[in-house]
């Protein structure tokens, strides 16, 4: 194969050589074109333009997303919405308008279902103030039958 790319003419070693010398350069060449690419992909990824410093991030408008809790009620205010959960670890968390509210049995709970002690379950999510808030609250166990 080499002879034939690089010709009888200049002998098998020397063919050789070529071939191998020439199989490198493609590499390298193979090597700085990717090299190149990953720098202008780079360098548009982080939005940085020609003579322009990279615009920082604006606050995104939206709130935290939700992530799940499992607790027991210690406290719950029903003037603020506050509601303490936890046994060695107290959480403060708001109520809002926004907030489901379920029994686990799959009926609209209220205010008045907060009891120390209770078990809920729910998503809360952290608001831009920091706060965080309930998104859902499922009020008790699903082994708890309905009285009557």
């Amino acid at each position: 194969m080499t002879s034939a790319v690089f010709g009888y003419c200049l002998g098998r070693e020397v063919s050789a050589l070529l071939f191998r010398l020439a199989t490198r350069v493609a590499v390298l060449l193979l090597l700085l074109s990717g090299l190149g690419a990953w720098l202008a992909l780079a360098d548009t990824a982080s939005g940085a333009t020609d003579g322009e410093t990279p615009a920082s991030p604006s606050p995104s408008p939206t709130p935290g997303r939700p992530y799940p809790f499992h607790s027991v009620i210690f406290s719950f205010d029903p003037e603020t919405g506050a509601l303490r959960i936890g046994k060695n670890r107290i959480r403060l968390v708001y109520l809002t308008s926004r907030t489901r509210m379920l029994h686990e049995r799959g009926d609209t709970a209220t205010w008045d279902d907060l009891i120390e002690g209770t078990a809920v379950r729910g998503s809360i999510r952290k608001r831009e103030d920091g706060e965080l808030e309930v998104v859902s609250i499922f009020v008790g166990t699903k082994s708890q039958t309905p009285d009557g």
